[in-house]
Order: structure tokens, then C-alpha cells, then sequence
């Protein structure tokens, strides 16, 4: 009905009702087309289009109140473009994508994307865009889909309910393909069971992803996990501070690397050592020190209160001085800890891992710093511990098992990585 292309610049459309009567026609792009620069769209309502309604592809684009609904595919394409902005704009009931987006330098404000075949939004390589107080609800796959960009902030908006094509199949928001420095902060991001259908993860990190930033956000009631960060390519993920009751599956599954996330760390006391049968491990007040643990069953220990925030504990950690050189070897360890609340059984959160390998693949030398980690993979008890559980935590001393080196270093410092 509109194509407004070449020199066609400073365009200022208002007002405006389409209507492509989809059901009368056999073929057909968009409705409204626009490869021009500097068009400002206002007041306009494009419906049932054939295909899709609305295609854009220019530099600093403004539309104010645009409504692009029951369009046989898509209801808007935005691409290849610079400097635009979608502002109170709609997409809803379209046959596959509300919105789809790639471009550079894009505000995208109170945009209401609901109720579209497929995904509400996807984003394939967009780069400084800026979500804000956007509602995507009940779309049948995917609610925000971002692949291959960069530099993107979503804030403020609320994201429900997608998924509605297959129960537990996507996701609110899901990473795919390379992705980096993208931050999801303040969102609330959740399933209702009403229409029956609910998301997967509230959060899905998926792909090649460096430097996720989730911060701040209410994940609830989702079928699967809160955040789920499912591979070892995903580098740098920080996961602070979110509200993530009531998923199916817990708050949190990281198979990432360097994840960062809430944590207790603290030192072992050096008067809380001792030693079964062996002999009571000696402090060494010397520097390089610490509790010297060098034979089996001589441990040290440490009793922490989790934080009342604390929903999942992911990790832990410790760390210590290497006594010996070990050029091919790891050390071995024995990590065992006790978590209970407030009238519970001390011994109902039981974690024990023995024959633990140190992080390093050898080559450690007198004094570097070593240290071991245990996660869900190793005991699944540690994702049962939960907020302010008194928890007691031990390192205990092993013998050598080929091909690994027994316990022989200076104990110091423990972290306890939660969400």
C-alpha cells in the first residue's frame, strides 16, 4: 500500500489505517515499506497483511503508537538499519514473528509484542539496542530471541507466558549463536499455568556467549530452570541478586565457564584443626602458612550461616598452598559438609566427595596457590542447600591413589558460590 524508497527522504506518515484483507489475496511482501531515510511514523494501524506488515530498513526511523497486527507471517521486519526507534509501538496475533530485529543503535521502548505464532522478538546481529519496559506475553515459541549481538540492555519489561505452541519447549528469553555483553536487569520474566502452556527457562544461555549480565530480576514459576546456562562456550555469565522462586527444575543450572555469582567466602579458623587418627594437623604461622594438612584423615573445619537470600548453592571452593612439587599430578582432597536450618536434622544435607583431583593439571611447584571444586556434579546434595542453613564444612586429608599425589599443603581460604 506504501513504498517509500530512494530519495523519498523525511517522510512523515500519520493517521493511517491498512488494511491488506489477507483472506482475498494469493501473494504479497508488506504493506508498508520503507527504505528511505529519516521517516517518522505516527498513529498508523497495519492489518492483515498477506505476509508481513511492516518493513523498515532505514537510517533514524521513528515510530510512535504503530500497530502491526494479524499478518499471515511476520508483523514487522526492521533490519540493516541505524538510529531507530520503536516507541509504544505493537505487534500482535501475527502468524510467526511479533518483531524482528537487526540493525545497529536501536531503542525499543514500551513495545507490546503478544500472542504472534512464533517468537515475540528476535534479535540476529544487532548491536546497541535498548529494550525498556516492553511486554511480551503468549507467544507460541520464544518471547525474546537473541542471536549473534551485542551490547544489548533489557530492563523493566515483563515477559510471560511463552511457549504456548508446545508446553515447556522454549523459553522467555533465550541466547543463541555469539553473544556478548548483553545485560538483563529488573525484568520479571514468568509463568502463570494460565493458558496452560509455560515457558522453559526463564533464561536460556545458550551458543558462544561472553559476559551475560542477569541481574535483579523476578524468574518465577517457569516449567524448567530460572537461568539455565547450558554450555561450557558460554564464558563470564554473571547471575546476582534474582528472585528465582518457584521454577521446576531449581533456580539455577551452570555448565558455564567463570560464572559469577553471589558468594561466602571466608578463611578456615586456626584453632578449629585436629586429626581423627592421624595427628592433629599443626598451623604453620610461617609465610607462606595456613593449616598444614600432609597425612590422611587430618582436617580442618569451618561452620558458615548462608545468607537469608541464598536460594541454591552452585559451588564450592578451596584454596590453598601447595607444600609439594608435582610436575604431571593433581592433589587430592576429601570435602565433606553438613547443611540444616533452623530445626533441622544436622546430617540432612549430607555432601561427602572424596579422591577430589586439585583444579591444576600438574605442574605445581612448592607454594603455588591450588585450589578444588565440588558442584552438583560431584554430589547433588549441595543444590539442596538453601537459604540460612547452618552449614559445617570440612577438608580432610587423603592418601596418594595413582595417578594423583596424596594431600600435602597449607589450608586457608573456602568460598561458597549461591544464587
Amino acid at each position: 500500500m506504501f513504498e517509500i524508497t530512494g530519495d523519498s527522504q523525511w517522510c512523515y506518515l500519520k493517521d493511517l489505517y491498512l488494511n491488506g484483507r489477507k483472506t482475498e489475496q494469493s501473494a504479497g511482501d508488506y504493506l508498508l515499506y520503507i527504505d528511505a531515510g529519516y521517516p517518522i511514523l505516527e498513529n498508523i494501524y497495519v492489518m492483515y497483511a498477506y505476509e508481513t506488515g511492516i518493513r523498515i530498513s532505514s537510517q533514524d526511523f521513528h515510530c510512535l503508537n504503530v500497530y502491526s497486527e494479524f499478518c499471515g507471517k511476520h508483523g514487522w521486519h526492521v533490519t540493516s538499519f541505524q538510529n531507530g526507534q520503536l516507541i509504544d509501538c505493537t505487534a500482535w496475533d501475527n502468524g510467526e514473528l511479533g518483531l524482528q530485529l537487526a540493525g545497529k543503535r536501536g531503542t525499543i521502548n514500551n513495545f507490546r509484542s503478544m500472542m504472534n505464532g512464533k517468537e515475540g522478538i528476535f534479535v540476529s546481529s544487532g548491536h546497541k539496542f535498548f529494550f525498556h519496559g516492553c511486554y511480551i506475553q503468549e507467544n507460541g515459541e520464544i518471547g525474546l530471541h537473541m542471536h549473534n549481538s551485542d551490547h544489548i540492555s533489557v530492563t523493566d519489561c515483563i515477559i510471560r507466558d511463552n511457549s504456548q505452541t508446545t508446553d515447556n519447549t522454549y523459553d522467555g528469553i533465550y541466547f543463541n549463536g555469539n553473544n556478548e555483553d548483553i545485560t538483563i536487569k529488573g525484568n520479571k520474566i514468568y509463568s502463570t499455568n494460565d493458558p496452560a502452556n509455560d515457558q522453559r527457562d526463564g533464561i536460556r544461555v545458550d551458543g558462544t556467549s561472553d559476559n551475560i549480565q542477569i541481574a535483579l530480576n523476578h524468574i518465577l514459576d517457569n516449567d524448567g530452570y530460572g537461568i539455565n546456562i547450558v554450555l561450557a562456550t558460554n564464558v563470564g555469565t554473571l547471575a546476582k541478586d534474582n528472585d528465582l522462586s518457584g521454577n521446576g527444575n531449581g533456580p539455577l543450572n551452570d555448565d558455564g565457564i567463570g560464572t559469577k555469582l553471589a558468594i561466602v567466602k571466608g578463611s578456615f579458623p586456626m584453632s578449629n584443626v585436629g586429626g581423627g587418627t592421624a595427628a592433629v594437623a599443626p598451623v604453620i604461622n610461617t609465610s607462606p602458612g595456613g593449616i598444614d594438612i600432609d597425612a590422611n584423615d587430618e582436617f580442618t573445619h569451618v561452620k558458615i550461616p548462608l545468607p537469608a537470600e541464598a536460594q541454591q548453592v552452585v559451588r564450592l571452593k578451596v584454596w590453598a598452598y601447595s607444600n609439594v612439587i608435582e610436575a604431571t599430578n593433581n592433589m587430592l582432597l576429601r570435602i565433606v559438609a553438613h547443611g540444616a536450618g533452623s530445626n533441622e536434622l544436622w546430617s540432612g544435607n549430607a555432601i561427602d566427595v572424596a579422591n577430589k583431583p586439585s583444579v591444576e593439571e600438574g605442574g605445581i611447584v612448592q607454594y603455588d596457590v591450588i585450589h578444588w571444586v565440588i558442584d552438583v556434579n560431584d554430589d547433588a546434595q549441595i543444590g539442596t542447600l538453601t537459604a540460612q542453613d547452618l552449614i559445617e564444612f570440612l577438608v580432610v586429608g587423603e592418601a596418594a591413589s595413582a595417578p594423583d599425589i596424596a594431600t600435602d599443603a597449607l589450608f586457608g581460604g573456602y568460598e561458597i558460590e549461591y544464587v
